[in-house]
């Protein structure tokens, strides 16, 4: 029998269910296809950082609820998992070729480049072309806050303007990723002016500053500006990096610091 105490329970469950956000999940891609559109097809990397950042696009969930939007805060996962069959670059691995940009990410996001079967600390497999376009975006503006986000074990190769854009978060880890340099340690130049890791919007001093940045063991190679650039920043560390370099520390690049 279903007391007036379960009832009341069930009652408040219903009334709650849609503010009620699911912590801590767990996005996989499955394919190196990408699709144009804000919030791509199931499997795809910009399908998981869609999902990542609550299924927003570029505005912030509303109030009240409405059907669609996620308003959990907790960090997700972005893990990859590509069959063999789909192998489309060099060292065998896995060319991700963006077909426009990718949403920002307002909410902390684990962006696990390692979680790809075969992928480990120097041996990459899971690689991001940009194609004409930037790849990742981690803010703190209007729309949400980015702060505690990390990437790691992912190439980034042929960029437009950057590869990592920072605006006003705080306790970013970026680590074991290469920029300009595909998979098997060879050189990807980006286009003209592009950037490894970059944060120049005005917006920072709107929303606060860059604090608290980490990056370690990553390459920033064959870019034609900056490998990190980070403007009205505190606290930033950078540990055992290449900059204007390859793999080996020994090759010439055209990366300044």
């Amino acid at each position: 029998m279903i007391t007036i105490v379960q009832k009341i329970v069930f009652a408040l469950f219903l009334i709650l269910a849609p503010y009620i956000g699911v912590a801590n999940d767990v996005l996989v891609v499955t394919t190196t296809i990408d699709f144009p559109g804000a919030d791509g097809t199931p499997g795809t990397l910009r399908w998981a950082l869609y999902t990542a950042n609550k299924g927003t696009g570029s505005v912030a969930c509303p109030s009240p609820w409405v059907p669609g939007c996620d308003y959990d805060p907790d960090m997700d996962t972005i893990k990859f998992n590509i069959p063999a069959s789909m192998i489309n670059g060099p060292a065998s691995s896995y060319v991700i070729t963006l077909v426009q940009n990718v949403t920002q990410s307002h909410w902390p996001v684990y962006i696990d480049g390692f979680s790809q079967p075969g992928s480990s600390a120097g041996n990459p497999k899971i690689a991001v072309s940009g194609s004409g376009n930037d790849a990742f975006n981690f803010t703190n503006n209007q729309y949400g806050n980015g702060s505690g986000s990390t990437c790691r074990g992912i190439c980034f190769v042929s960029v437009s303007s950057f590869a990592l854009y920072l605006e006003g978060v705080q306790d970013i880890l970026i680590e074991d990723c290469w920029v300009g340099v595909n998979a098997d340690g060879t050189s990807s130049p980006g286009t003209p002016g592009s950037k490894g890791i970059a944060s120049n919007s005005p917006l920072i001093t709107t929303w606060g500053k860059l604090n608290n940045i980490v990056v370690r063991n990553s390459i920033f190679s064959c870019s034609t500006i900056y490998g990190i650039e980070l403007t009205r920043a505190d606290n930033v560390k950078v540990y055992n990096c290449h900059i204007g370099t390859g793999v080996t520390g020994n090759e010439a690049g055209n990366v300044w610091g």
